[in-house]
């Protein structure tokens, strides 16, 4: 069994307003739009080192800091 890294992110703020529990969602809101082949691509950029926001940034083109990006999303 291998070691895995955590990266905790921790804000004093109500659950639904924080930046990492909107990311989720709107990560979750992504996939379901943009099926299979979407998040196939999410996987093998992230299979290749690349974190979850920037993978997502990446594959819809997003510019600027990707964790803000995914939040200023349209959803």
């Amino acid at each position: 069994m291998g070691t895995y890294p955590i990266e905790f992110f921790i804000q004093p703020t109500p659950v639904r307003k924080q930046r990492a529990f909107r990311h989720l969602v709107a990560e979750y809101v992504l996939l379901t739009r943009h099926g299979e082949e979407f998040r196939e691509q999410i996987r093998q950029l992230k299979s290749s080192g690349m974190k979850t926001e920037p993978a997502f940034a990446a594959v819809l083109g997003l510019r600027g800091d990707p964790y803000l990006a995914l939040l200023e999303l349209p959803l």
